[in-house]
């Protein structure tokens, strides 16, 4: 009797971390009454999009996405003819306003959706990737100019050595 309790929970722990689920919800009310789809790449080469999750924006601007993730990795999300990308964990749960785009701004972005975030936990893979962008684009920014010079590759060693003490406790695998 116990060994068969063993088993059936072995099994449907195995189930749910294989299929964990991901919940993305919030606001978009440039979006009302739109169709909202997530998808993934299914790989870097061919740039194919699978469908993970649709949904339909209620008529308050308000929506809600339940998907399944196997893995840490980046999804898209599709509405009105724009889209917009984040990263997301399995077992997450996302609070998100999804924004149209700056319909003044002509660039390439244009068609972009901007999304922000309600609150994000520090080891959140969003707020680890926005964080590293930041300090990445920063370090650029100030050595751009030195890029081919030996003094280059020494401040990038320095900035390599002063990131892995800032993420030292890091222990996303997607992350690392």
């Amino acid at each position: 009797m116990k060994k068969g309790f063993y088993i059936t929970v072995l099994f449907y722990t195995l189930f749910n971390i294989a299929h964990a689920q991901v919940i993305i919800q919030g606001k978009a009310k440039a979006y009302k009454g739109k169709e909202l789809v997530c998808t993934r790449y299914n790989d870097y080469l061919s740039y194919e999009l699978i469908e993970l999750s649709k949904t339909s924006i209620d008529k308050d601007g308000n929506f809600s996405l339940t998907l399944q993730l196997e893995e840490s990795g980046q999804i898209q999300l599709h509405c009105g003819g724009t889209q917009g990308m984040m990263y997301a964990d399995p077992n997450a749960t996302y609070s998100i306003i999804v924004n149209a785009p700056d319909s003044t701004n002509e660039n390439a972005y244009q068609k972009s959706i901007r999304i922000d975030f309600d609150t994000l936990l520090t080891y959140d893979i969003n707020n680890l990737i926005l964080d590293f962008n930041s300090r990445h684009d920063d370090f650029m920014f100030y050595n751009f100019n030195l890029v081919g010079n030996e003094l280059f590759s020494h401040r990038l060693d320095t900035f390599k050595l002063y990131l892995s003490k800032v993420y030292k406790d890091v222990k996303h695998p997607f992350f690392s």
